[in-house]
């Protein structure tokens, strides 16, 4: 396995789980923070095998198996494209590489990104091995906006997790968060790295999975990943209000935006159609409220 393993784990940066997912019992290994310094992730991993089971489901029925060995000796799988804005130390990004997909992460918080490239890299190292064959993961260090930038970043102590570019004042106390030290960290418009890639534009099969989990920065983020141009089949994004509103945008922005991008939601029968519905059931969230949305491209 790669070098950067063993000198994580000697140097007690990170554990080591191999949670096991999927009606295919597929495996995966990754680095995780310690349990000290993570009380959630770390904990319900280690303790469940998994993070978010919603999520899980939603992964599998997005991304059916792709196996390479299947695919004709002369000639390279079309493997379908994956984007984890917000991957975090990587546990949806990997499942996505695991059944078969290419997938792009973007972790802005410099320590979990050192988690992020060594799991992918323990992953790359063995995915031709692997039944079926993985796709990669290829990690960016930086935060997802609507525009080039570079940014300081907060945390929650005790949830690396909860590493945002806006504020925590309201969730937790400002005199409680955390100030990431080191240097301006920055900030990337997802479309000009996708275009640079050859991800393929447009409608097309191959263009599955986009999920956003970037503590507030969701709008900048969809605006910044063009969905006209890169209209994913499936997308997932964390609804976190509170977060939104800290970092000066409006959460109802966001369902017009998914709306009128043509995609359908688990939220839409709590949210109704129009601005005025949207905003009595955003204003019905408690400041720590969040949850996962679900969504679907309508096929025109």
């Amino acid at each position: 396995s790669p070098s950067c393993v063993q000198s994580l784990l000697d140097s007690e940066k990170a554990i080591i789980a191999s949670p096991t997912l999927g009606e295919t019992l597929m495996s995966f290994s990754i680095l995780l923070h310690p349990l000290s310094k993570d009380r959630y992730i770390t904990a319900r991993v280690t303790r469940t095998g998994s993070y978010e089971p919603d999520m899980d489901r939603f992964i599998i029925n997005a991304l059916p198996i792709t196996d390479n060995a299947a695919s004709d000796k002369n000639s390279a799988i079309q493997r379908p494209w994956a984007v984890d804005v917000g991957a975090n130390v990587g546990f949806h990004g990997l499942h996505m590489a695991r059944r078969g997909a290419n997938v792009i992460a973007f972790e802005p918080a410099p320590d979990t990104f050192e988690l992020l490239q060594c799991s992918a890299d323990l992953l790359g190292s063995v995915a031709n091995s692997l039944t079926p064959s993985a796709g990669f993961v290829k990690v960016f260090q930086a935060g997802a906006s609507d525009a080039e930038s570079e940014g300081e970043m907060v945390r929650h102590p005790g949830s690396p997790g909860m590493t945002t570019f806006g504020n925590l004042e309201k969730i937790i106390g400002e005199d409680k968060a955390e100030k990431l030290s080191g240097d301006m960290i920055k900030l990337v418009r997802v479309e000009n790295i996708l275009v640079e890639l050859g991800v393929p534009e447009g409608p097309s099969d191959l263009l599955r999975l986009l999920k956003v989990d970037a503590e507030g920065f969701e709008l900048r983020a969809f605006r910044g990943i063009n969905l006209e141009r890169f209209p994913f089949q499936f997308l997932t994004y964390e609804l976190f209000p509170t977060m939104l509103e800290n970092a000066g945008s409006d959460p109802v922005d966001v369902l017009v935006l998914l709306r009128d991008a043509g995609y359908k939601c688990n939220s839409d029968e709590l949210a109704g159609d129009t601005r005025e519905t949207m905003n009595k059931w955003i204003s019905s969230f408690l400041p720590e409220s969040h949850m996962n949305v679900f969504c679907e491209l309508k096929r025109t």
